[in-house]
């Protein structure tokens, strides 16, 4: 973390931002919020702040400019990473975009999207208990997809990348039996009907072989006609 981070709240309502700057001081920095743009700059000049967090109401203004604007025109200020609240106004959003501020739309759970933004920021580090979820989320393990359809395995990449699994592709019923002998993944995901022959071949030829790896039949077809199958 930034040595001496300091906080900035800039907001019209009060309540409002009182209470985001003692939200930001749970997090072990200083923080204290302000209603105007001049009480704003009065603060800038007396310390300096790591971050501004900004409410996009346009009555902040400093004289004749919006304090969004000078944030990013007026220097030092120009210097200071912004992030600015806004209610989905498409005028506040491209302002952000034109001076180089964060947008960030308010939502009842505010201070949840707010929160790792302020981190990275601040270079914080990641609370224990994120750390613990994101090493639970990389299992890093082999899913063998078996399908004639290739993008049955693209989609299986995509959506378990952030996982860390990897995903191997056969498309017919022989090859994906080898793959699975000689891979052992950890899953199997195989259409049922297959080029050279059913994805229950496929698993009947596992279990004689006494390789008990989970196996999901993906099929369009009636699935009565599977009523029996042993898995």
């Amino acid at each position: 973390m930034r040595p001496e981070s300091a906080i900035l709240v800039v907001d019209p309502e009060r309540a409002a931002g009182d209470l985001l700057a003692m939200r930001c001081r749970q997090l072990a920095v200083s923080a204290r919020a302000v209603t105007t743009g001049e009480r704003a700059l009065e603060c800038l000049d007396q310390r300096k702040h790591s971050l501004v967090i900004l409410d996009g109401a346009p009555e902040i203004r400093c004289e004749d400019t919006s304090f969004l604007e000078l944030m990013a025109t007026a220097e030092p200020m120009a210097a200071i990473p912004t992030i600015v609240l806004h209610d989905g106004d498409r005028r506040t959003i491209g302002l952000c975009r034109d001076f180089g501020h964060m947008p960030i739309q308010r939502v009842p759970q505010l201070w949840n999207q707010l929160q790792p933004v302020i981190r990275r920021f601040l270079d914080m580090p990641e609370p224990n208990v994120l750390r613990r979820r994101r090493s639970l989320m990389q299992v890093h393990g082999k899913i063998l997809s078996i399908d004639d359809d290739p993008r049955i395995a693209h989609t299986l990449q995509i959506k378990t990348r952030k996982y860390g699994l990897e995903v191997l592709r056969e498309n017919n019923a022989v090859a994906g039996f080898h793959a699975a002998v000689r891979h052992s993944p950890d899953l199997i995901i195989t259409e049922f009907v297959l080029p050279q022959g059913l994805g229950s071949h496929v698993l009947g030829r596992l279990r004689d072989c006494d390789i008990q790896i989970p196996v999901i039949f993906l099929t369009n077809t009636n699935p009565d006609a599977y009523t029996g199958l042993q898995v």
